[in-house]
């Protein structure tokens, strides 16, 4: 009798050494963003366009100026975004890890800046 193959999921096997709400992985030289919570993915290209939605609306919340903290439900709001959805989730990851955005606590709850290499990248 052949012995059965049974596959563990990754984040089942190394779920407790990488804590984050979203990790980046290689999956057959393709780059996706998988969700913990749900075992979703979505293409890199796909948070990439996602990120840039988030990082307009941040841009227009905060009228152009960098040193302007804004509210995350605020930017989630103009962009369209339920917030703390998974898109919203994967679009805010992949803007901090880029460094287009820098977290700021103001009154009120979590909020968010844009960094000069934000600003960059809306002029491209």
């Amino acid at each position: 009798m052949a012995k059965r193959r049974v596959e563990t999921p990754f984040w089942r096997i190394f779920g407790s050494a990488i804590p984050a709400v979203a990790r980046m992985v290689v999956v057959a030289h393709d780059l996706r963003w998988v969700s913990q919570e749900e075992g979703r993915t979505a293409v890199a290209n796909d948070v990439e366009v996602l990120g840039m939605r988030l990082l307009r609306a941040l841009n227009e919340e905060a009228i152009g100026d960098p040193e302007t903290a804004v509210l995350a439900e605020d930017v989630a709001r103009r962009a369209r975004f339920d917030y703390g959805s998974e898109n919203f989730d994967a679009a805010l990851e992949y803007l901090l890890r880029c460094g287009y955005l820098k977290s700021h606590y103001i009154v009120g709850g979590e909020a968010y800046m844009i960094t000069p290499e934000g600003l960059e990248k809306l002029a491209k």
